[in-house]
Parts: C-alpha cells; sequence; structure tokens
C-alpha cells in the first residue's frame, strides 16, 4: 500500500519567545477550531514539510540534514496527530467537521458576537466603558461632542486591528461620525481573512452584538439581488461571515454609538482577494462579474436614497503588514518604518481623492509588497462612494516582535 502524504490546511503561523525559548505560534485564519498551538522550531521545521509532497523519510531525511539529529516515525505521527485533532489537516475528518459548521452557521437565526469576550468584553456595562476609554485615550481624538448637522460625512474608513491595540484609531472616525452622520444604513466593507472563492460575501443575518444586534437591511439586500446581472452566487461564502472579525468590530462600535438613539440598519458585504487583479494587471473595474456586482450596488443605494434613506458607506480595513510574523526576512526597525510610513502615507493620498483607479495602481506597482489587507473592502467602496474628498484623521503602526500593523481612520 503507497504512502498517504499529510498536507497541512492554509493556516498562519508567527514566531514568539516565551521566557527566552523560541516558539511558532499556529492559528486557524478562519477560527474553525478557537485554538492557538505553540511549537517548538523543529516542529515547526516538520509541519512546513507537510505539504502533501514529502513523504516520512524525505522528512526524516531533511530533518536530519538541518539538524544533525534523527526524529523517529512515531514523533511525526505524534505531530500529525495533534495537527489532526485540531482540524489543521486537509483530510476527509476536516471536510466533515467543516461540514457540521456550516450547517449549524446556516441554521443560526442570527450570526453570534463570536470575538464577544475574547477581544472585547461580553458583558454591556464593561463593553460601554471600554469603548469610551478610546476617546480619551492619549492617541485618542476626546470626548464626543455635539451634533454638528452641517457638512454631515457620508462615508469612513477605520481600522480593523484588534481593540486593545488600535481602539483609539478606531475612535477618531467614529467620533466624527457621532457628531455628523446622521445615516440610518450602513454599508459596511469587510476584509476577509479566510478564503473565498467570489469577490463578494453576503448574509441575511443580524449581527449580535453585546448592546443588542445590529439588523441587516432586508429590503436594501432584495433590491440588490433584483438589480444584480451576474452569475455569481452572492450566498456562497455566506459561513466566511461566522468568524471573521472585521465587520463584528464595526457593529459593536456603531450599536455603542447610535444602538440606542436612533433605529439603524446594515448591510455587511465580506470582501474577498483581489490579488488575482494585482498580478495579471486588470483592475477589478475591467472585471465583468466584479462591475456588475458594483453596478448593482449603486442601483440599490440610489434606490435607498430615493426612499428616503441615509446611506453610509464603511470599510474595515487595515494597511500595511510587515515583519518575520508576515513572511519577510527582516524586522520592521525604524528605518522600515519609516518607509512604510511613507508609503502609506502615498497610497492614503490616492483614498483622499476618492480615485479607486489611483489606489489600485499603488498596490499593483509593487504586487502588493506591504501587503495592504483593506485593499478589497477600500476598493468596493471607492467604487460606489458618492463623494469628492476624504480626509485622514489619525494614522498609526502596530510593533510587535518585529513585524507592524499599520492602519488609519478617515472620514469622507
Amino acid at each position: 500500500m503507497s504512502e498517504t502524504y499529510t498536507k497541512v490546511r492554509l493556516i498562519d503561523a508567527f514566531p514568539v519567545e516565551v521566557s527566552g525559548e523560541r516558539y511558532v505560534y499556529l492559528r486557524d485564519p478562519i477560527a474553525l477550531g478557537d485554538k492557538m498551538l505553540a511549537v517548538p522550531l523543529p516542529v515547526f521545521f516538520v509541519i512546513t514539510l507537510l505539504d502533501g509532497l514529502h513523504s516520512t523519510g524525505d522528512i526524516q531525511a531533511k530533518f536530519a540534514k538541518q539538524f544533525g539529529d534523527i526524529i523517529f516515525d512515531h514523533e511525526i505521527e505524534g505531530i500529525t496527530r495533534q495537527l489532526d485533532e485540531n482540524h489543521l489537516l486537509e483530510n476527509e475528518r476536516f471536510d466533515e467537521f467543516r461540514r457540521q459548521l456550516e450547517i449549524e452557521f446556516r441554521q443560526a437565526g442570527t450570526r453570534t458576537a463570536w470575538h464577544a469576550g475574547k477581544v472585547y468584553p461580553a458583558e454591556p456595562l464593561s463593553l460601554r466603558e471600554t469603548l469610551s476609554q478610546y476617546f480619551i485615550h492619549k492617541d485618542g481624538p476626546g470626548p464626543i461632542g455635539p451634533i454638528h448637522p452641517d457638512n454631515e460625512v457620508r462615508g469612513a474608513i477605520l481600522p480593523h486591528i484588534d481593540f486593545p491595540r488600535g481602539g483609539w484609531c478606531y475612535a477618531w472616525a467614529y467620533k466624527e461620525l457621532a457628531e455628523r452622520c446622521a445615516a440610518d444604513l450602513f454599508l459596511i466593507f469587510g476584509t476577509a481573512h479566510g478564503p473565498m472563492r467570489s469577490p463578494f460575501a453576503l448574509t441575511r443575518k443580524n449581527y449580535e452584538t453585546p448592546l443588542g444586534p445590529l439588523e441587516t437591511d432586508q429590503p436594501f439586500l432584495e433590491a440588490l439581488l433584483q438589480s444584480y446581472r451576474g452569475s455569481l452566487d452572492l450566498f456562497k461564502d455566506e459561513f466566511e461571515h461566522r468568524s471573521e472579525h472585521s465587520i463584528e468590530f464595526q457593529s459593536v462600535f456603531l450599536q455603542f454609538l447610535f444602538g440606542e438613539k436612533r433605529k439603524i440598519r446594515a448591510v455587511p458585504i465580506l470582501c474577498g482577494s483581489l490579488h488575482g487583479h494585482v498580478y495579471n494587471g486588470v483592475p477589478p473595474s475591467r472585471d465583468r462579474e466584479y462591475c456588475a456586482f458594483r453596478d448593482a450596488l449603486k442601483t440599490a443605494i440610489n434606490g435607498a436614497a430615493r426612499a428616503g434613506q441615509k446611506v453610509f458607506c464603511l470599510a474595515s480595513a487595515d494597511l500595511a503588514h510587515m515583519g518575520p510574523r508576515f513572511g519577510d526576512p527582516f524586522p520592521a526597525d525604524s528605518p522600515v518604518l519609516q518607509e512604510i510610513h511613507k508609503e502609506d502615507h502615498e497610497l492614503l493620498q490616492t483614498i483622499e481623492r476618492v480615485d479607486a483607479a489611483g489606489f489600485h495602481q499603488h498596490i499593483e506597482k509593487d504586487k502588493d509588497r506591504r501587503r495592504i489587507c483593506g485593499y478589497p473592502p477600500i476598493y468596493a467602496m471607492l467604487s460606489v462612494l458618492e463623494a469628492e474628498r476624504g480626509r485622514v484623521l489619525k494614522y498609526g503602526q502596530r510593533c510587535d516582535d518585529g513585524s507592524v500593523v499599520t492602519f488609519a481612520s478617515m472620514v469622507f
């Protein structure tokens, strides 16, 4: 009988140091399992060879060459068993596990607040206090002031980095919304951090938050679907909403600001990777299916406006991801951070001009060297936003263990 070659799923891996010892954390990027594994470097070396192409003998030979030591069959089996128990292998066990989760999600009446109690407090009073503190943080914008009905804002770009590391940056744009936004419908374009088969994924489910549900606008969705002339199933990747944080974090903040003041609804839109357009030199604006969704969305927005709704466009988007955690062979030291700062602000200038084509060209010219994970939602928002100009309110860089994530708050 021929040997079955084990293959690891696409997972996140990043180096950490614990008590002077170096490890690699393994994490499921779409959180089908909620555990993170910490493995020593020799074990991680073995895991990198579990690619469906290396036999046990191949792994043993490469391990001996790398470390000058022997790794036995039962040790490799133990590593693969631990990965399998955590659903990190591509196999029938994982496929069945995912199928069951998809059934549960499909049958659920709402999209639960996946990150409550993990990234932010699940208890309402504690959550309100936590979010309030970001406004008066040393890097925050200050307390929310009185409402200014003139010069109303119509769109925003916000981070989706976790609140403890970047909540103060969210507060800059949300202060503007609290003071200068009268919208009752929020289109939330979120980055899909897991793989998607289509460029967009819709859901009819309300987003639960500890401060009450953010309801999805069903009539708007129906109008969008009625106008859509493409061939894609826009709910094919709905399961990606289950644990994706980019829309959840904005839902929490919107409920905090407006949930007790006025009735608001949302349209959650997850945006899949556009890297095919980065590498083939063809912008999304020349993709028939992409344009079919964009045009349907514009039609639905215009219809909602005629019906008296005030529509607000919001992109949940971080910027650069650089350093060893993200695959670079160099740390994000001071010169690298300065270069990222310069290039990020060149990118932000294209966004301030509401220039979707220029935004895409900036990313395309270096093949997304900085890994702008907010590329899909920002491009989508710029493609439908009716605004003449945007304004950067705050820019931030969060450094951890030699790697950096950058982000900004903007309004239009």
